[in-house]
């Protein structure tokens, strides 16, 4: 995890929130999921901060059951969502997951379409609950606590003694001059697509194709090899590019041009459509820091690409 500096009033910023039962249940028995989509039926942004703590009040109880903390957000149909984060949006399957929000937007399920995405990462579920019940202000959907506040300190405390990830005793830590910052876990798979769409608008980083579903979060060099889900390693592809990058047919060279090769042609006697591609500059992504880096293009190019 690493550290970020920023306004002092958000960094004290505890939220509460309304869970789904049938969520937690799920999630609770998998341990091994490190991070989640806590979605909402209503496509509703947040303001939350990347580290936010959110904590999971179990509809219909006074206690709080468990801990994760805030990466992004993002309003997807409900189809990206699945694809996106699969078994992390708490259900088995699409269909299951398409019923509930059915139900719960009471629309017909044909018609359920797009949802808020809350991405949180380093989930942890309570053995024993943290019981919330003298604390005022703990009804509706989404409560947020200011961890200075007499109220805030002491539901912090009590959650700090149910839970193995955090090392401190406040959301916060303090930098070498006593500023506050805050401790901001590493980015998953999820947060990493929703990043990728942002900078690159949402559209193919090749062909400028920007229907959403056929969009996928590419690794140019393996998530295997790096360890770590970083913007410069990652491109957004229309999926039958990715599956071509990912086999060598195609590759993104560190002056950022598309090339193509001739293996396509050599083997499936095919390919017209990607050799009017061969050559193309990608597109520029928002921030410069997130541009491909030339390590990773270079990697690919010599060691992946079929050239």
């Amino acid at each position: 995890m690493r550290a970020v500096v920023l306004k002092e009033d958000a960094l004290y910023r505890i939220v509460v929130m309304s869970t789904d039962r049938d969520w937690y249940d799920f999630l609770r028995v998998r341990p091994e999921i490190d991070e989640v989509n806590f979605w909402r039926p209503g496509a509703r942004a947040d303001n939350s901060i990347n580290g936010t703590p959110w904590l999971f009040q179990v509809r219909g109880t006074r206690a709080i059951w468990g801990i994760a903390f805030f990466s992004t957000f993002s309003v997807m149909p409900i189809g990206v969502a699945w694809d996106t984060f699969g078994v992390a949006n708490g259900f088995s399957d699409l269909e299951a997951f398409r019923k509930k929000i059915s139900r719960l937007q009471n629309v017909p399920e044909a018609h359920v379409n797009e949802i808020g995405c809350a991405v949180l990462s380093m989930p942890e579920y309570f053995r024993e609950p943290v019981d919330v019940s003298k604390l005022g202000r703990m009804y509706g959907p989404v409560k947020s606590f200011d961890a200075r506040s007499e109220e805030g300190t002491r539901l912090w405390a009590q959650v700090c003694a149910q839970t193995q990830a955090l090392a401190v005793s406040s959301p916060l830590v303090h930098g070498g001059k006593g500023k506050p910052v805050l401790v901001v876990p590493r980015v998953g798979q999820g947060a990493f697509r929703i990043g990728l769409e942002r900078q690159y608008q949402t559209r193919c980083a090749v062909t400028g194709e920007r229907t959403r579903p056929a969009l996928e979060a590419a690794h140019i060099k393996p998530f295997s090899l790096v360890g770590e889900h970083r913007l410069a390693n990652g491109l957004l592809l229309r999926s039958d590019i990715h599956k071509l990058f990912d086999q060598g047919y195609v590759t993104v060279t560190p002056d950022r041009r598309f090339r193509v090769a001739k293996a396509i042609r050599d083997e499936f006697e095919n390919g017209r459509d990607y050799y009017a591609l061969d050559g193309r500059e990608i597109r520029n992504t928002v921030s410069i820091d997130a541009r491909p880096a030339a390590e990773y293009l270079e990697w690919h190019s010599e060691t992946i690409f079929r050239s």
